[in-house]
């Protein structure tokens, strides 16, 4: 299912999320409606950042926390449902923070932060990714310090694990690439992202 036009009366969220810590900077902006639910927010990060939707994720906003619960994990903490709660709920303003991770193994913190509130355009079908500069890490790669490890190897043919990456990642990783139009291609497909999720 394609993306659609923002529903009647809803406003749309411009976010620009921010992989923390990296350097230079792996970001990316975009828009969604406010009507979407925080698991929606999920999807579409997935997407515009690159990732691929395979480990566990939460959403931090003020003192709470919102994600998948897990009715069999008897340590939960109060983890509110992502698919409960729409983004008008959060009654953000411009400026303040959500701090998403995924991955809880290898940690990546993302800050996701409200940079404008407008409208919807009425030619517009939602999400919709606007800009972005350099290349997502690639899944399992340590976090942070391992991806930062791995591309010091790809620089340096001396490296003990030069090979080992280059054999792992092919010829064609570009740390610097980012493909708007490839992101919102795949943005289109956001509905079946969720339905693979849901089997």
């Amino acid at each position: 299912m394609p993306r659609k036009k923002a529903p009647s009366g809803s406003k749309v969220l411009r976010f620009k999320i921010t992989l923390t810590g990296s350097d230079p900077r792996i970001w990316r902006q975009f828009d969604v409606p406010d009507s979407f639910t925080m698991g929606d927010l999920h999807y579409t990060l997935q997407i515009v950042m690159g990732w691929t939707n395979g480990h566990l994720h939460q959403f931090e906003f003020g003192k709470r926390r919102y994600g998948t619960p897990d009715p069999n994990d008897q340590y939960e903490i109060q983890m509110i449902d992502e698919d409960e709660v729409q983004l008008a709920d959060l009654k953000l303003r411009v400026k303040q923070k959500i701090r998403y991770e995924y991955d809880f193994g290898d940690g990546w913190l993302h800050d996701v932060v409200l940079e404008k509130v407008a409208p919807p355009d009425r030619n517009t079908r939602y999400p919709i990714c606007l800009a972005g500069e350099m290349a997502c890490p690639p899944e399992d790669c340590g976090g942070l310090g391992g991806f930062y490890n791995m591309l010091a190897s790809l620089d340096n043919p001396r490296n003990k694990e030069h090979k080992m990456y280059i054999e792992w990642l092919g010829d064609d990783f570009d740390r610097e690439s980012f493909d708007v139009e490839g992101v919102n291609e795949e943005l289109n497909n956001i509905q079946q992202w969720r339905a693979m999720e849901e089997e």
